[in-house]
């Protein structure tokens, strides 16, 4: 997706939100002001199927079994969440299995639409600032974990 960029993006990386109770004391400790960021719908560009979308909304799509996978998705991830202990994720029962391979792997292991997994993709991108691939899984369960689940 950002190779075929011609500017720059921004995933986000600058924002802090619910769950980060150390980000925000470190804030005012250093005298770092927080902006309270606006909340108002407008266009957002996503790519699904190899193709830019451009949505206003919350959903980027009308397709009813892609919106049907993905909501089952985030149940069974705030599932999986269950089994990393937020204060230890490294002794979780499959530790070793979750961080040795990619959110990307799992989520083309997991996902039967296109739609859904490109959509979760990019969700997934934006709110860790990384590509799916360059992100362990166990390591996502347990950022999922610490700020409370995906719903």
């Amino acid at each position: 997706m950002l190779r075929k960029s011609k500017g720059p993006w921004d995933f986000g990386g600058q924002w802090i939100g619910p769950g980060q109770d150390r980000m925000y004391e470190l804030a005012k400790k250093y005298g770092i002001d927080i902006v309270p960021q606006p909340s108002h719908p407008g266009l957002s560009v996503v790519h699904i199927n190899g193709k830019r979308t451009i949505y206003n909304g919350l959903i980027p799509t009308n397709n009813i079994l892609a919106m049907i996978e993905f909501v089952g998705v985030l149940f069974y991830i705030d599932w999986l969440t269950s089994f990393v202990p937020a204060d230890r994720p490294w002794e979780c029962h499959k530790a070793k299995e979750w961080d040795s391979i990619s959110v990307k792997h799992w989520l083309n292991s997991t996902f039967w639409t296109s739609t859904a997994r490109d959509i979760m993709d990019s969700a997934i991108s934006a709110i860790f600032s990384s590509e799916t691939s360059e992100i362990s899984f166990l390591f996502f369960l347990h950022g999922v974990r610490t700020v409370g689940g995906m719903r």
